[in-house]
């Protein structure tokens, strides 16, 4: 069984260290000299789904991903595209890419490009690698392999989590970064996927959005928007970060439900979490905030894992492993005099994005 445990003193412990190194890597707010649009905006905009690099960090990685649930074909698959290590001298460790997982493919499927191919803007969130491009409002491309994929697809935000990050969200020169710019979208459109051709129209989306110069190596992350409730959505990522000789907790959750948003963070300085996995390799989390608690079971992992996207000095590459088909089942519930923790409400979605990052060659994410 593994158990991370994030008690009260890790969130203070975790928020001093993150801030104490961002305060030391911070840049005064000047005009972006490496940007090339004509936007009346100071540079680093506060629009955390921009691109963060400060044009001299390396290692360093950033990957935007698409997880979109495909009612037509009854499966779940994630396009991403990212760059790394665009400061290296090593012309085999700089560049960027383009990747898609599940939806039927046999195996993860990515196209390398150099970076003379990549760019993205350091004010909105809009990223470009050959001919796949990504904002807020659209995503079109295609990648290659034994079973190409191509994508044209218009999308509409219905909830973001914009301080994803709590207290230290967009503070420049953080290790590790993450932000969920949609919570819950709709993606309409087609995608192929080798011979294959599906049309999807307001299909249940998530986008999420890594950057930064180190990753855990133990990490867990989840994208659930297929539930048997209406209008709700699941985020969650935690593990632990290497901060020099430390290892510190993070738990980062979100659940949309209806009108509401329920946000608990290691940096609100007051959640307590655990992570669990048993013989059967079922996982459950739990976290608390107060008079609300969080659990999530994730279960039905019986289809073999895809190699996930990974990345470290040397560039990108494969490491830890990614299920599209997984189960969660949801517990919200408040705790009241007498009875005690209460369900407020509960509910199952199936083919969820399950994400477990393990220590190898490369960081994770």
């Amino acid at each position: 069984m593994m158990l991370l445990v994030v008690r009260t003193w890790a969130p203070h412990l975790f928020a001093v260290c993150l801030l104490v190194g961002a305060f030391g890597a911070c840049e005064d707010d000047t005009d972006d000299p490496f940007d090339d649009e004509d936007l009346e905006l100071d540079w680093p905009s506060s629009n955390p789904d921009r691109y963060h690099w400060d044009g001299l960090t390396d290692p360093f990685f950033e990957v935007w991903n698409w997880h979109i649930y495909d009612p037509a074909i009854d499966e779940a698959f994630t396009l991403a595209m990212g760059v790394a290590n665009p400061g290296s001298d090593d012309p085999d460790a700089r560049g960027a890419f383009t990747h898609a997982s599940g939806g039927g493919l046999a195996q993860p499927v990515i196209d390398l490009y150099s970076l003379r191919d990549f760019h993205a803007s350091r004010q909105i969130g809009d990223v470009t690698v050959g001919d796949a491009r990504g904002t807020q409002s659209a995503l079109r491309g295609s990648i290659g392999g034994d079973e190409p994929v191509e994508y044209d697809l218009t999308m509409t935000v219905d909830t973001s989590w914009d301080e994803t990050f709590g207290l230290l969200t967009n503070i420049p020169g953080l290790p590790t970064n993450w932000h969920v710019n949609a919570l819950a979208a709709r993606a309409s459109g087609t995608v192929r996927i080798g011979d294959r051709e599906f049309d999807l129209d307001d299909a249940p989306m998530i986008e999420d959005h890594f950057w930064g110069t180190t990753f855990p190596g133990l990490s867990y992350r989840v994208m659930a928007s297929a539930f048997d409730e209406p209008e709700t959505s699941v985020v969650f990522f935690g593990g632990e970060l290497a901060l020099g000789p430390l290892n510190l907790p993070i738990i980062l959750l979100a659940v949309r439900h209806g009108e509401t948003v329920y946000e608990l963070r290691s940096q609100d300085l007051d959640v307590l979490g655990q992570i669990e996995s048993d013989d059967s390799g079922h996982y459950m989390i739990q976290a608390t905030k107060g008079d609300l608690r969080i659990e999530i079971r994730i279960i039905n992992l019986i289809e073999d894992p895809a190699p996930g996207l990974a990345f470290d000095s040397g560039g990108v590459g494969f490491g830890g492993w990614t299920w599209h088909n997984a189960r969660l089942d949801l517990d919200v519930l408040r705790f009241m005099e007498g009875p005690g923790w209460t369900t407020e409400f509960e509910a199952s979605a199936e083919h969820v994005f399950f994400g477990l990052g393990e220590p190898s060659l490369y960081n994770d994410f």
